[in-house]
C-alpha cells in the first residue's frame, strides 16, 4: 500500500499520520512546529511546558550540536 510521505526532522512520516506529538492535531505543510525530542510539538503546547524542562532540553540539544 502506497501513501504520500512527508519528510521532517530527518524522518519520513505518513501524511495522514503526521501530527503534533502532544495534541495530535494533524499537520499540514503550512503549520509551524517546535522540535522536541525529535517530534513535532505545536507552539501552543510547547509554551505550556515547564520552563525548566525547556531549558534542560535546549542545553542538551546545544551540547549535541543541534539547533
Amino acid at each position: 500500500m502506497e501513501s504520500d510521505v512527508v519528510s521532517a526532522l530527518n524522518k519520513a512520516w505518513c501524511v495522514s499520520c503526521f501530527a503534533y506529538s502532544t495534541c495530535n492535531t494533524k499537520l499540514t505543510f503550512k503549520n509551524e512546529f517546535v522540535e522536541f525530542d525529535m517530534k513535532p510539538v505545536c507552539k501552543k503546547c510547547y509554551e505550556k511546558f515547564p520552563l525548566e524542562l525547556k531549558n534542560r532540553f535546549k542545553k542538551l540539544t546545544e551540547t549535541l550540536g543541534r539547533k
